[in-house]
């Protein structure tokens, strides 16, 4: 992860992604095939939508992404634009079986209601983001389905 911004502060919205059934993706293929045909391209285009709309991204977790912005309009349409992003063309692999997998995305989206400031983690010097706005938007991300761009009533208005 490299973020040349500084983390966003305040009324921020939070963006999470994660990809659908990533899990039987992964098993369907070795861990490298996995890596390297369907999650870097994933990770590739996420960043490239992130850098594209001011997000700063606050971390990955497995194939998941946690973006902070500073404004709801920035978060909606990097959200439209990594969904865009994975439609054409699609990232697709054909397991051993002959089933194709395809990478789709569910996204959740969410203006906190109080202001967020971002905390160092731990001795790395990353950042961070805690409570219970966080935990909201990453509610709202697993509401959804893969394609699906999920928004919180509090991001809509923000936007």
């Amino acid at each position: 992860m490299s973020n040349t911004r500084q983390p966003p502060r305040g009324r921020i919205t939070i963006l999470f992604t994660d990809i659908e059934d990533s899990t039987r993706m992964n098993c369907a293929f070795d861990d490298l095939i996995y890596h390297e045909s369907m999650r870097e391209p994933h990770c590739q285009r996420m960043r490239a939508a992130i850098d594209c709309h001011d997000g700063f991204e606050v971390k990955t977790v497995g194939d998941s992404f946690m973006v902070a912005f500073e404004r709801a309009d920035d978060a909606i349409a990097c959200a439209a634009a990594m969904q865009q992003s994975l439609a054409e063309p699609p990232i697709t692999a054909t397991d051993k079986d002959g089933k194709i997998w395809t990478v789709r995305v569910r996204i959740g989206v969410h203006t906190a209601e109080r202001e967020l400031v971002p905390q160092p983690e731990g001795d790395a010097g990353r950042i961070d983001y805690q409570g219970r706005d966080v935990n909201f938007a990453a509610r709202v991300e697993s509401l959804g389905a893969g394609g699906q761009t999920i928004v919180s009533d509090s991001a809509y208005r923000a936007a």
